[in-house]
């Protein structure tokens, strides 16, 4: 697939791709946010390296992708209560979240997505994963994706 205004470098095989040319903290016109938005439905995870951004901006950049779902449990900033702080404080021995966890799928509609923006990283580790779940269903046999495929997870 060819993009015209921005750069996308696939990462990984199953999912996920690096974006250059769009700096996310302007008001991208149509044909860029189509073109970021495609990406995100080929690659299912986008990144964006070396961008500034404050909470208004990144809730703006969110809402070109739909309406904001605020999260029922985590609590949201004073001025900003769409966007929660994930934070790791000196001396606390776990991080947001704690483990491997899946974001939102507790919700009964779970949202489309979530824009993470990295303020201040450790230099090794504080590693993100991300998983493609399509592609797991899509690898198994037909008779256990068509078992599967009669369940409903609650």
């Amino acid at each position: 697939m060819t993009y015209q205004r921005i750069d996308v470098k696939p990462i990984a095989g199953a999912l996920g791709a690096e974006i250059e040319g769009a700096d996310l903290g302007s008001r991208l016109d149509n044909t860029t946010m189509d073109e970021i938005h495609r990406a995100f439905l080929d690659y299912s995870v986008i990144f964006f390296r070396g961008q500034k951004l404050d909470p208004g901006q990144q809730l703006a950049f969110a809402r070109r992708f739909g309406p904001i779902d605020r999260h029922p449990i985590a609590k949201g900033m004073d001025d900003h209560p769409d966007v929660v702080r994930v934070v790791r404080e000196p001396g606390e021995r776990f991080n947001f979240g704690r483990m491997w966890h899946m974001d939102g799928t507790f919700i009964e509609t779970p949202p489309l997505g979530a824009v993470l923006y990295a303020k201040l990283l450790p230099p090794e580790g504080g590693d993100t994963i991300w998983s493609n779940l399509q592609a797991a269903f899509e690898g198994l046999s037909k008779p256990l994706q068509s078992f599967l495929s009669g369940l409903d997870a609650v």
